[in-house]
């Protein structure tokens, strides 16, 4: 497989670790209710990752070549109502049937994957922390992002 060409807004990920959802399951198995797949083949899937930014696009600015990332597995609009609320783990992309890494885009069961920017996150590794261990983030980071910004929404 070729490595993916990043656009402005993108990173390019050298994949490290990568864990397999149901969805994968799904997709593996060619469940019935997957078929709406068919026109969007072939894919890669996978949206549970982490890995290390190699390359990133000319407009990317909060994240550098060479940190760890794990990303949200949908790709946020940046232009919806939530987004702009600051929440877009729960972006209308996402239910639009447009934005979903390893769904509507090629995923990280590969050696890389192109994943926006604003999908991803950085965490510092510690000495308790293993790449392995991250692709689980990054279904939490989206919760605790949206508890944080509801969170903050309630004070005011």
């Amino acid at each position: 497989m070729d490595t993916p060409r990043i656009s402005r807004d993108q990173l390019l990920v050298r994949v490290k670790a990568c864990g397999i959802c149901g969805s994968d399951v799904h997709i593996y198995e060619w469940t019935p209710s997957y078929s709406w797949l068919t026109k969007l083949m072939p894919i890669v899937p996978g949206h549970e990752f982490a890995g290390e930014i190699v390359e990133k696009g000319q407009d990317c600015v909060e994240l550098n070549v060479g940190q760890r990332v794990t990303c949200m597995p949908f790709v946020p609009c940046g232009i919806c109502e939530f987004c702009q609320k600051g929440r877009p783990m729960i972006c209308e992309s996402m239910f639009g049937g447009d934005g979903i890494v390893g769904l509507h885009h090629n995923g990280a069961l590969a050696e890389f994957v192109a994943v926006p920017e604003a999908s991803a996150f950085f965490y510092r590794r510690t000495s308790h922390s293993s790449l392995e261990h991250w692709p689980s983030l990054s279904r939490s980071q989206p919760t605790l992002w949206s508890a944080q910004a509801w969170r903050s929404e309630a004070k005011r």
